[in-house]
């Protein structure tokens, strides 16, 4: 026999030999390996309340936004809302607001998403940089009280002015659309995030609740004190309101005379507040 074949028959022996340990090894071990799975215990977990979809800062939770899944019960966190706990958790955060951004599958807590009647939820609903103001109001001064939360208004500011002509003041009342498109948060105590569709009776308010930017705050506080200010509803399905945004306007002045006598075309000084102008009437 020749010495290749000798060499290639000691390689195919060893091969053998090494393949039947293995196998033997093999045998001896998925008993014991079984053994050692069947007696591992199982994962308690439990269901936990979740965020089934991105939510952006001031976004309201819809229904199906949020859902129970299943958690292991020793990464449970006390902040988080088990079924346990709460049954009802999904309709409890419908119409809560994201306090900050929530990624889809985060458990829900009650620091990231904000129930109405809980603390905060009024900030919770504004727009960045936007501020809630109160507004003094009746139901003439607000529609009629058809006014309700979500609804979008002008502000109208009434007022009484003192008119000079030579030896005889008149008096005229002015009114002036001081800011348009402005959203209400709430009348009264009550308030709803935008777009939630719930069934409210008109009623005679007391207080309105406005959102405005910090500068239309300031005018709509100084108005107040200069007369008389008014709501005016905004049809929801007017063409205005697509991205208007709160803003002041240089306003749309209609002028009533009171008790005022016919006049010739003359050169009138109006005092009001301070400013002097000159105006010709009678024309």
């Amino acid at each position: 026999m020749s010495r290749t074949r000798l060499i290639l028959l000691a390689v195919a022996l060893f091969a053998g030999i090494a393949a039947l340990l293995m196998f033997l090894n093999l045998q001896r071990a998925t008993p014991a390996d079984q053994a050692a799975v069947a007696a591992a215990p199982a994962v308690e977990t439990v269901q936990v309340l979740v965020v089934n979809r991105d939510l952006a800062a001031g976004e309201v939770v819809k229904a199906g936004d949020v859902i129970f899944t299943t958690w292991p019960k020793d990464a449970i966190n006390p902040n988080f809302i088990t079924e346990e706990a709460d049954p009802q958790g999904p309709q409890t955060f419908t119409g809560a607001v994201a306090r900050v951004a929530v990624n889809k599958g985060e458990p829900v807590t009650i620091a990231r998403l904000v129930k109405p009647g809980d603390k905060s939820f009024l900030a919770a609903i504004m727009r960045p940089g936007f501020r809630a103001v109160a507004l003094p109001a009746s139901a003439a001064t607000a529609a009629g009280g058809f006014i309700l939360p979500g609804d979008s208004v002008d502000v109208l500011l009434v007022r009484e002015i003192e008119v000079t002509v030579g030896q005889s003041t008149t008096k005229r009342v002015e009114s002036q659309t001081i800011l348009e498109d402005v959203r209400v948060l709430a009348v009264d105590q009550t308030y709803r995030p935008a777009g939630e569709e719930e069934e409210q009776t008109p009623s005679a308010p007391e207080v309105m609740t406005l959102e405005l930017a910090p500068r239309d705050a300031e005018m709509l506080a100084t108005a107040g004190k200069l007369g008389t200010v008014q709501l005016a509803l905004r049809s929801l399905n007017s063409e205005e309101n697509q991205a208007m945004g709160t803003q002041a306007r240089p306003g749309r002045i209609m002028r009533q005379n009171v008790a005022a006598p016919d006049l010739e075309p003359t050169t009138v000084r109006i005092t009001a507040y301070g400013n002097v102008t000159e105006r010709t009437v009678g024309e």
